[in-house]
């Protein structure tokens, strides 16, 4: 059994040397593209038990706990690989890294800068697109160094923040103070309160800076905005799309042409999410 890396392949029936996994999960629970020919191998009913005998491995599983199959592919691997299925001995506890709960931007000695230039490294139709962003820091004292590390905080568009203060009715409520607190009976895992809202700020503070408008809307939120739904042609609709059996379609009209919010809302009209809704996920 072989898998490919950057050098060539590993034959991880004769591997002697500790092997590293680390791999993402896409879609609904699916393997990359990467991991899809390795992945379909393994789960082969046919392969003897002691396939891996020789094998000792640690997995470092990528996912986010906002999608319902948390982690799936590296949880597979992992089940397949081990002791119990094919033989394999882990060296090291395996790894669950949940996106969902990363650690937030710092905000000290926060520059604004424009950018001068952005490229993109990845093609149309890649699972994930990569861009080369250049930054303008010539006017500024910066102190950094090689391998010095800084975040970068992006504000929503004017008009976006605007369009969703209206949609929430929330538009002369702007200037409203913003207090969150955890709900008591909240069963997330790691619940804690998200620590890149400030304790006090105003609403439009937090739209324009603490929520992410572009990024694509995942199941979670699609499962959550059925109850804020009255429309019942919409209700049943969301309702397909967050199903299992509605992957195809999610990735097809939400997915795949990076659906953002404010095109959710618009293509569901009777849908009024609560702030506290939108913040939680």
């Amino acid at each position: 059994m072989t898998f490919a890396n950057s050098n060539g392949a590993y034959d991880l029936e004769k591997e002697t040397a500790p092997v590293v996994f680390v791999v993402s999960t896409t879609g609904d629970g699916e393997p990359p593209d990467t991991a899809v020919p390795f992945v379909r191998r393994i789960k082969k009913k046919t392969l003897p038990r002691e396939r891996f005998a020789r094998l000792c491995y640690a997995l470092l599983a990528l996912g986010d706990t906002n999608y319902a199959n948390f982690c799936n592919c590296g949880k597979t691997i992992d089940k397949r690989a081990s002791l119990q299925e094919l033989g394999g001995k882990r060296f090291y506890a395996t790894g669950h890294a949940d996106d969902a709960n990363s650690v937030p931007p710092l905000k000290e000695n926060q520059h604004e800068v424009q950018i001068s230039r952005a490229v993109p490294l990845t093609r149309h139709d890649s699972v994930k697109a990569a861009l080369l962003i250049e930054l303008d820091v010539s006017d500024k004292d910066l102190p950094l160094q090689p391998g010095g590390v800084f975040d970068v905080l992006c504000p929503n568009n004017g008009s976006e923040v605007e369009e969703l203060l209206q949609r929430l009715k929330l538009g002369q409520r702007r200037d409203h103070c913003v207090l969150l607190e955890l709900l008591k009976d909240t069963r997330k895992k790691g619940k804690a309160l998200p620590a890149h809202i400030p304790e006090e700020s105003t609403l439009q503070y937090v739209i324009t800076w603490c929520l992410e408008l572009r990024s694509v809307p995942k199941k979670a939120l699609l499962r959550s905005l059925v109850e804020c739904t009255t429309s019942g042609v919409e209700k049943r609709r969301l309702q397909e799309l967050c199903s299992t059996q509605g992957s195809a379609d999610y990735n097809r009209f939400i997915r795949d042409p990076n659906i953002c919010l404010l095109d959710l809302l618009r293509a569901f009209p009777s849908c009024t999410p609560p702030l506290s809704l939108l913040i939680g996920q």
